[in-house]
């Protein structure tokens, strides 16, 4: 019975404890004006006398150290690694935070540095898949660094913002002169060990190709796994050009892992307006649906349907702004179609020029894209751009109007 009742307190005990280094992290983590990384000291040492590589500590310490101007973030880790010398997580958090310490300035010297303590992190895990990616990583940015193209120099051609200063191109040289032939080995690696196979799989063909290894190869893409439910079919989130792997100057791993953020993403959206999956219906439908994903206000969709000559007009606003969380719906509505509006639909949808074409996209954090998904006898379609001409925003203009949403759809960027 004691020991029942010791464990019960124990335990209170814990959980308050561990509360209260989250509220700590939490106070951390907040910034008012007037706080330094000085000003958080105190604060930092006790967060990090209960947990000595807590990452919010560690990261203030660092930044405390630079700002102070204090030479000591070598020794904060050498230390680290001795007290927990079976544990990877000292050795990790040094490459996170190693553009605080002294002595790597240039860029072949910190690759250099992040490399070697890699490498100490894989004599204690060998097999540890998230190290041997970002080991891979590292070779394959020191393969890209002299040669990847530059997206801002497509809408730029010319990159001369402003005569007055004009932009001096840095002269970029690898690292290591087989990085190459290490990125290959190591993502090889990852796929015997079947990891982000989705992802990896694309800069593995990028080398092969350059290495010209693509017979030998052992990388099939039909031991791709699916990446689960998802908005699109998997060429339509995968989709690059057509001989994509003949260009070593793009980060296809990069590409790779922002094509399926951003179909889940997405699916996150449709899931909360209750919108169905598009591609899967049969024979007997017919669709377009037009998503507008804005990052500053709602999020809207449109959809018409023809399903054995029944048509349908649904529009949905989503809450909140499209650039956050997804929100529930807002607004929706449902108005029947005749048959004469249906076809002046269909006549100004193949007049908008996206059949069978690809949408024009430009580099760009923030705005809003268009994407429009149509289906008809199960054959599956779709166009998306943020940069629509003059056919897809009258085209857009007309639906709005047609739906009767003008209100939500002031601000058409």
């Amino acid at each position: 019975m004691k020991f029942i009742i010791l464990i019960f307190f124990l335990t209170i005990f814990s959980n308050a404890f561990c509360q209260s280094l989250k509220e700590m992290e939490s106070d951390l983590i907040s910034w008012e004006r007037t706080d330094t990384y000085s000003s958080k000291r105190k604060l930092v040492d006790r967060i990090l006398q209960i947990d000595p590589l807590n990452y919010y500590g560690i990261s203030h310490l660092c930044r405390y150290y630079s700002e102070s101007n204090i030479d000591s973030v070598s020794i904060l880790f050498d230390n680290l690694m001795k007290k927990f010398p079976n544990n990877i997580l000292p050795i990790t958090l040094r490459i996170r935070f190693s553009r605080y310490e002294i002595g790597h300035s240039t860029y072949e010297e910190s690759l250099g540095f992040e490399l070697k303590y890699l490498y100490k992190a894989l004599l204690i895990e060998p097999e540890n898949r998230e190290l041997l990616c970002e080991l891979a990583n590292k070779y394959y940015r020191d393969f890209l660094w002299p040669i990847e193209k530059n997206e801002y120099d497509e809408l730029f051609p010319n990159n001369n913002f402003d005569s007055l200063f004009p932009v001096h191109k840095e002269i970029k040289i690898s690292g290591y002169k087989h990085a190459k032939d290490s990125v290959l080995k190591y993502f090889n690696i990852l796929w015997s060990l079947d990891y982000e196979r989705n992802i990896i799989y694309y800069p593995i063909k990028q080398l092969e190709f350059l290495l010209d290894s693509c017979k030998e190869s052992q990388i099939k893409f039909s031991d791709l796994k699916k990446i689960g439910k998802t908005c699109r079919p998997y060429q339509y989130i995968f989709d690059f050009p057509q001989n994509w792997e003949r260009d070593s100057t793009i980060d296809y791993y990069r590409k790779a892992q922002d094509a399926i953020e951003g179909a889940y993403f997405e699916l996150k959206h449709l899931n909360k307006m209750n919108e169905p999956c598009f591609f899967n219906k049969n024979e007997d439908y017919w669709g377009m649906r037009f998503l507008w994903w804005r990052t500053f206000d709602n999020n809207i969709i449109i959809r018409f349907e023809n399903y054995n000559s029944k048509y349908k007009l649904t529009w949905k606003v989503q809450e909140g702004k499209g650039g956050y969380g997804p929100g529930g719906i807002l607004k929706q509505g449902t108005l029947k179609i005749d048959k004469k509006e249906w076809d002046n639909f269909i006549n100004n949808f193949n007049n908008s020029g996206m059949i069978d074409t690809k949408g024009r996209f430009v580099n760009m954090n923030d705005g809003a894209v268009w994407e429009f998904e149509s289906i008809m006898k199960s054959k599956y379609s779709n166009y998306v751009t943020n940069d629509p001409d003059d056919k897809v925003r009258f085209f857009v203009d007309y639906l709005i109007k047609l739906a009767g949403i003008e209100n939500y759809c002031k601000e058409r960027y």
